[in-house]
């Protein structure tokens, strides 16, 4: 069944994305009165299609990407003389231009939209208070003389509504001291405290200096409710129900949801036995969390572990207004595209591992379990491949749309057409540099698909 939802999983969303990109060039190449012969899904021999007028509309039985075939599209390609109105190479660079971007801007709109319906859906995670749940022995706040309970109000006079915002200021100190007033046990208390630098390794396996000043939050206030349980997950398999409030694990007292999450973690994979309340009675059940092996950006394996439940949403997420919601999904959308076009900067410059791409089957497998989380998960997956596709489809190589796009602004530039030889012999080295990262991507997910099944 696990393997029948990730097939299924990964042919609809790649299907959807790939559509999107395609439906992108088509819609503006009709715009802009451009013939096209074919639209296709997928590549090699047709599976299926049907012809409207002079388009043929197929699927293709490989699922790894698709094309829209239009008139006069090759450089050098004889165009006959009926068809030199709707020939693509005989229109203006700017309408060229237009409908080679259009792919990659549908692939982004869409994730727009996506993110859009998400925060409306299923809201924003709600704000966590910027109250302190730890204070580390020997750190700045020690010895400024924070205490755990307290409630920041202020950083260097400016208001603190959540814990996010007084976490940004401590980053962005430097190093310089910080007058922090907190509300505790109903009076306000005035601290100076100096963050302290520490060496650690980013997203990417760089190793960068962060401010801390030595202090925790309420670690997920909210109740350890089960919310959810993700089908066929271990949770469910042990007989948990929505709805059931996890007191304890194998004896110890559990106070809130991160609470759990520690315990599960520190139990690393090993069976647990869970103490539940259940409609007024108590009783256990025993668990053995789910291993998922993957790798960080750095290339080496990691593990997490997994009951397979999630927490009852209304204790960690906040309805969003149709209008409010607009502004936060071009956030997420952002967001999404920055670590993506950072991710390729590293990449270029060597500090992420090449080990860290993934391809189709890895693609897979994160739509199958997205799937077996929920319609967010999966919602939030495709919006995220998305601007990926958006963004590697930009990069300036030749046969992809950035190199398309990287020669059409040089004619806008030079007034002629680069020409067909350089054309040619670009396209030639971009079809070889694809194949490459594609045979790469594809090792590295059978590489990782064993690597896992050892593990």
């Amino acid at each position: 069944m696990d393997l029948v939802i990730t097939i299924v999983s990964a042919v609809v969303l790649l299907g959807v994305l790939i559509f999107v990109h395609e439906l992108g060039h088509f819609a503006v190449a009709k715009w802009a009165g451009v013939g096209v012969n074919t639209f296709s899904l997928g590549f090699g021999p047709k599976l299926w299609g049907f012809t409207r007028g002079r388009t043929e509309y197929r699927v293709s039985w490989i699922p790894l990407g698709g094309y829209v075939r239009m008139v006069g599209e090759n450089p050098g390609q004889e165009v006959a003389a009926g068809d030199i109105p709707q020939s693509f190479s005989h229109k203006s660079v700017g309408r060229r231009l237009a409908i080679v971007a259009a792919g990659p801007a549908a692939n982004v709109i869409f994730a727009l939209v996506v993110y859009y319906l998400l925060v409306v859906l299923w809201g924003m995670p709600a704000p966590l208070p910027p109250r302190v749940g730890q204070v580390g022995p020997h750190t700045p706040a020690a010895a400024a003389g924070m205490q755990p309970g307290d409630l920041v109000l202020s950083v260097d006079g400016r208001p603190i509504k959540d814990w996010q915002t007084m976490r940004d200021i401590v980053l962005e100190s430097r190093g310089r001291p910080l007058r922090f007033v907190v509300r505790r046990q109903g009076r306000r208390v005035t601290l100076t405290i100096t963050p302290k630098g520490h060496q650690v390794t980013n997203l990417f396996g760089e190793s960068v200096v962060q401010y801390r000043i030595g202090i925790s939050r309420e670690a997920m206030p909210f109740p350890a409710v089960v919310g959810k349980l993700v089908a066929g997950g271990p949770a469910q398999a042990a007989g948990v129900e929505v709805g059931d409030r996890i007191v304890s694990v194998d004896g110890q007292p559990v106070s809130n949801w991160g609470d759990l999450l520690r315990k599960v973690a520190a139990g690393q994979g090993k069976a647990l036995r869970l103490g539940i309340e259940r409609r007024g009675a108590r009783l256990q059940v025993t668990v053995t969390p789910q291993t998922n092996s993957y790798l960080g950006p750095d290339g080496k394996p990691r593990k997490s572990y997994s009951l397979g439940i999630l927490p009852k949403r209304e204790f960690y997420s906040r309805s969003v207004g149709l209008l409010a919601a607009v502004p936060l999904a071009f956030k997420r959308t952002y967001q999404a595209g920055e670590v993506i076009f950072l991710t390729v900067v590293k990449l270029l410059q060597r500090k992420v591992a090449v080990k860290s791409l993934g391809g189709p089957i890895l693609i897979a497998q994160a739509a199958g379990e997205a799937a077996k989380s929920g319609l967010a998960s999966l919602l939030g997956l495709a919006a995220l491949i998305s601007v990926n596709l958006a963004i590697l489809n930009l990069l300036p190589i030749p046969a992809l749309d950035g190199g398309h796009l990287f020669f059409f602004l040089i004619e806008a530039v030079i007034r002629r057409p680069v020409p067909l030889k350089v054309r040619q012999g670009a396209q030639q080295v971009g079809v070889a540099l694809l194949l490459f990262l594609m045979a790469m991507v594809f090792y590295n997910d059978i590489e990782r698909l064993f690597t896992n099944g050892a593990g």
